[in-house]
């Protein structure tokens, strides 16, 4: 794809029928682990008409993207799970920020344009019902963040991508596939990488951290169960289950 984010395909069918233009979505995310084993998502999106200019702020493209939110979350969710319904997430908002900064290679030419304000979709992931998370040893884990739209369709990528480590110390990280490009800036504390076509974009970004009040626990079990009884009595519910398959959980 050309723009940070082939979602634009799935914007451009959703847009009315009088909608005056079609426009392209330029997409950051940022990626922040924490030390009791969470990790805050960002999406930051702007968008911008097809001759490159910011349409920000314009009321009907804005109401465009609000009617996307969920398809956008579930992004996020299958970063960390190819189960969304597994994965336990909070605070979700959804918010629009005038002084945000989102990067885009909009004239297409290998060079990233500043883009100012941006609309920013953030989700807590609990990272311990990851089904990407491997536990190794007391507080160390390897997580592992997949690039959902390639998971989705081959021909499309996270152009932009940040990492961030506040309380969760980055041990080691790599990528996958191994001959992908790797990150564009990095240091102890973030990593940053910037894709400009599909070969070089990872499928999977995998980190080695160490997360002092981390608690692995595993993935919760998907069980077959039915209701035998329910009975409510002075302002209690109780609700007898009954397991009805062959796993436990």
């Amino acid at each position: 794809m050309r723009r940070l984010l082939p979602l634009l395909l799935l914007l451009a069918l959703t847009l009315p029928a009088f909608a005056q233009e079609n426009y392209w979505i330029a997409l950051n995310y940022r990626v922040t682990f924490y030390g009791n084993g969470t990790a805050l998502v960002e999406t930051k999106l702007h968008p911008f008409s097809l001759d490159g200019r910011s349409l920000f702020g314009r009321e009907d493209v804005e109401r465009d993207l609000n009617s996307s939110v969920e398809g956008m979350l579930s992004y996020t969710l299958l970063m960390f799970s190819d189960n969304p319904k597994l994965l336990r997430y909070s605070s979700v908002s959804y918010t629009k920020v005038a002084d945000e900064v989102v990067l885009c290679d909009v004239a297409n030419t290998g060079v990233l344009t500043k883009l100012r304000g941006a609309y920013i979709l953030s989700a807590l992931v609990y990272l311990n019902t990851s089904s990407y998370i491997r536990f190794l040893n007391g507080t160390l884990f390897e997580v592992k963040v997949r690039d959902s739209f390639t998971s989705m369709d081959v021909r499309s990528w996270i152009d932009l991508i940040e990492f961030r480590f506040e309380g969760a110390r980055l041990v080691n990280y790599r990528w996958e596939p191994p001959f992908a490009r790797g990150p564009r800036n990095e240091s102890s504390s973030a990593l940053l990488w910037v894709n400009f076509n599909e070969q070089e974009a990872p499928d999977f970004y995998v980190f080695t951290l160490e997360a002092p009040e981390f608690r692995y626990a595993g993935i919760p079990a998907e069980v077959d169960a039915k209701i035998r009884s329910v009975n409510c009595s002075s302002g209690r519910l109780r609700v007898l289950i009954e397991s009805t398959g062959s796993k436990s959980g």
